[in-house]
């Protein structure tokens, strides 16, 4: 009796390692997360402070590539980058975090020129061939300083709808390659509108939503509209929880403040009339449909400026709750959480 209770503990153990190396470690706590936007100068431990008072405990830091549509090939690294988009820079800002005792997501972000929505770009002349292999030592690039700088969280790409759809094979074999470089945890940060097609949530670890569902065609909703407006997509994000038994994080989320933030949240250079009211209520509104979901892990707040970008002086229309009444409904629900 003894030696079978031996066998079977050594069975279910050999079980565990076989599913931790086919998905990851265990899953993570929840995720209260800010995203930092990358900057022309490191990031500055007392910068931090004020995201800690937040109750975060969680930050996503971002190195951008750049591709130009004519061309597609991803270009990343570069000297003629800004320091918290390169190596060196991403080195940096994860030590500083580290000390500041803050947990990273690193997450690749690819800009298409000319503004493009990187979810419609599909490669002209030189073909996928050359955007595949640039796009794979970007991804593997990062992979490793994710692994060498012990981060917790990596997220293989944002946003990538054509280039999913079209090039599947892709994805699955760059997904392994990352399993072969890094041990942590992984997702994919797919638009409120692509996650439930993405085709590879079983090789990841959370399924990740940049989530700007549009909520309502009405410029001031109440809080408690907008929780009614959430029900339909909360409804889809438990059933593909539900399917692939994978937690739901957003990658992103956020609101500007301006009147109609809710009604097409991705849009973020129109001319609106500045409302920190509208803001407010739709962080209110999110936290309160989803963020106590079983199949909620959390998500990053976008976003947040370590440095006041040349541009500040849009700060009050911006996504940033930095300096607005919003800072109060993040930092309550972090601080509960």
């Amino acid at each position: 009796m003894l030696l079978n209770n031996y066998a079977v503990l050594f069975m279910l153990t050999l079980c565990q390692c076989t599913l931790r190396a086919e998905t990851g470690s265990k899953p993570i706590e929840r995720i209260d997360g800010i995203s930092i936007a990358a900057s022309r100068e490191l990031i500055d431990s007392a910068k931090l402070t004020p995201i800690t008072v937040t109750g975060a405990e969680w930050v996503a830091l971002m190195p951008y590539g750049f591709v130009r549509k004519d061309e597609g090939v991803i270009h990343f690294n570069s000297e003629r980058q800004w320091i918290g988009e390169r190596v060196e820079g991403i080195e940096n800002d994860i030590e500083i975090c580290q000390k500041k005792n803050m947990k990273i997501m690193l997450k690749p972000h690819v800009w298409v020129s000319r503004g493009e929505y990187t979810g419609n770009f599909i490669p002209e002349e030189t073909g996928w061939n050359s955007l595949e292999i640039s796009y794979k030592n970007y991804i593997l690039e990062f992979a490793r300083v994710a692994e060498d700088c012990h981060v917790e969280l990596f997220c293989i790409g944002t946003e990538w709808r054509e280039f999913i759809k079209q090039r599947p094979e892709f994805w699955n074999g760059l997904i392994d390659s990352v399993r072969s470089v890094y041990s942590g945890q992984l997702t994919y940060a797919a638009n409120w509108d692509e996650y439930r097609e993405t085709p590879f949530w079983n090789k990841l670890d959370y399924i990740g939503v940049n989530a700007y569902f549009p909520l309502t065609e009405k410029e001031y909703p109440t809080t408690s509209e907008l929780v009614k407006a959430w029900e339909p997509f909360c409804q889809q994000l438990a059933d593909k929880s539900e399917q692939t038994g994978k937690q739901i994080l957003f990658t992103e989320y956020g609101y500007r403040s301006v009147a109609g933030t809710t009604i097409k949240p991705w849009e973020s250079y129109n001319d609106l009339p500045e409302s920190v009211e509208a803001q407010q209520n739709a962080l209110e509104g999110l936290y309160q449909a989803v963020w106590q979901r079983k199949w909620m892990a959390g998500g990053f707040l976008w976003k947040w400026y370590t440095i006041e970008p040349r541009w500040w002086k849009r700060r009050p229309t911006d996504y940033t709750p930095q300096e607005k009444p919003a800072m109060e409904v993040v930092r309550k629900w972090y601080w509960n959480n």
